[in-house]
């Protein structure tokens, strides 16, 4: 029997947190969950899964643990580029005040699988550090590239995943699975992948009046209000029970019918933006704009439109007409998907929606760290001149390497899993990498019972399976 520590869920993983805790405890193994915040705390607590807390205490600095790096991660994570010494002050002595909390986890407990979510923060590196220096093995998942998927790697998710460091040979021997790629492709233009079950999400108690009334005292006497109000607000959103069927439409209608160059924008505030945008400060929208209308005036003259795709909650024109030498065309979020896989060209900073494109083919031009940043399978933008790049990018390329890399990703480094409402088939698919990791398995056999792909009705590999 192994000891499983669920080291970071927030609320936002409340689902994928209860469905992690009660298939490894099915399984027979030990499991502990942690509440990095007190309002986390009380509503794990609500939902039956008896966390541990972790008090923020007097600070305490080894000279071997670099929390300074881990703090500059927290000023990045804040829109920061460059920290001042007194910011980077600050967040240092906040993860410092919580180090102790961490060592002494580690020390009485000793788990043997430390699983983090989404821990592209300071405090969840320092987590993932402390976890490998007491020789835990360690398991980073996150949302993936794709609707309906996550991200499941050994070293992080995004930029600090394990994929990133890979050159195109590691992609020489994997075997392409055409099929497999068309179902991914098909079903999220389709939009099936982004289908959830409201019946396999389990059900969240509401903060009533005396959670409300802790979480604002502890806000108030700890200095932490606005984060007590934010932790709040994602409880209640988590308690509203999700529809039977949730389907985000993505209309194609507003695309232009003749070829156009699209450019995939992100909120100001993503983590794949502030953490691994590569240029200080990272690009910004009118970058991202300004390098599509560009491209399109290669590819094209003036007759190549750019197409926009807003980034979720943008309002208003996003692109300056003034001046402007191509035609410009913005549509919502839902599109990306599939502007992404009509364009001629994807130009954007690191959107993960970029992958569709590669999986139909579209050259991708990117500016930040990603996954998916291999030569052969998309194109950095750097110091070369655009044409030079773009010429690589429409002259060069790779179909064969791109579907290795695509297939490699999508089966081996994600687990076809809804995180907001966790299927049968994806619990299988995680509770594989589990005994993989409990096991100190390194091959990616995989699981009996999982199969990698969308699981919507009409796809070419097998019937659906059930929640």
């Amino acid at each position: 029997m192994g000891h499983v520590l669920l080291g970071n869920p927030g609320i936002e993983q409340l689902a994928l947190a209860t469905a992690l805790h009660r298939v490894c405890l099915r399984e027979g193994e030990r499991v502990t969950v942690v509440a990095t915040d007190p309002v986390t705390h009380r509503c794990m607590r609500a939902q039956g899964l008896s966390p541990v807390a972790l008090q923020a205490g007097r600070p305490i600095r080894l000279p071997r643990i670099p929390l300074e790096d881990f703090a500059r991660r927290d000023v990045r994570c804040a829109g920061v580029a460059d920290a001042s010494p007194a910011a980077l002050g600050r967040c240092t002595d906040a993860l410092a005040r919580r180090l102790g909390a961490v060592l002494r986890l580690f020390e009485t407990m000793l788990p043997d699988l430390v699983v983090l979510f989404d821990a592209r923060d300071g405090y969840g590196r320092m987590l993932d550090w402390v976890a490998r220096e007491f020789r835990c093995e360690v398991l980073h998942l996150g949302d993936g590239l794709l609707p309906g998927t996550l991200q499941c790697d050994e070293l992080g998710v995004d930029g600090d995943a394990s994929t990133c460091e890979r050159p195109a040979l590691a992609y020489r021997d994997i075997s392409a699975d055409v099929g497999f790629l068309d179902d991914a492709l098909a079903a999220t233009l389709a939009g099936e992948s982004l289908r959830t079950d409201g019946r396999s999400r389990p059900p969240v108690w509401a903060p009533d009046t005396l959670d409300t009334a802790l979480a604002l005292f502890d806000g108030l006497s700890h200095g932490r209000l606005r984060k007590a109000l934010d932790r709040l607000g994602a409880w209640r959103r988590a308690a509203e029970r999700a529809p039977t069927t949730t389907l985000v439409d993505p209309d194609p209608s507003g695309l232009p019918r003749e070829p156009f160059v699209a450019a995939l924008l992100q909120r100001p505030e993503d983590p794949r933006l502030r953490l691994d945008g590569g240029d200080q400060p990272h690009p910004d929208h009118e970058v991202v704009i300004a390098t599509a209308r560009r491209a399109a005036l290669a590819i094209g003259g003036g007759s190549v439109p750019v197409v926009v795709v807003a980034p979720p909650g943008a309002s208003g024109r996003l692109a300056r007409d003034a001046s402007a030498s191509t035609t410009v065309v913005q549509v919502g979020a839902a599109t990306a998907p599939i502007a992404a896989a009509l364009a001629a060209a994807v130009v954007t900073v690191n959107h993960p929606h970029a992958l569709v494109g590669i999986l139909a083919g579209t050259p991708v031009l990117h500016f930040g760290r990603t996954p998916y940043g291999i030569p052969g399978v998309a194109t950095r933008l750097g110091d070369r001149p655009l044409d030079a790049v773009l010429g690589d990018a429409l002259g060069r390329s790779q179909p064969a390497l791109r579907a290795r890399f695509a297939t490699r990703l999508l089966k081996d480094d994600h687990v076809w899993c809804p995180a907001e409402a966790p299927d049968a088939n994806g619990v299988l698919g995680l509770l594989g990498a589990i005994r993989r990791h409990l096991a100190h398995d390194r091959s990616n056999a995989p699981e009996p019972g999982y199969r990698p792909g969308p699981t919507w009705p009409l796809v070419s590999r097998g019937t659906d399976v059930e929640a």
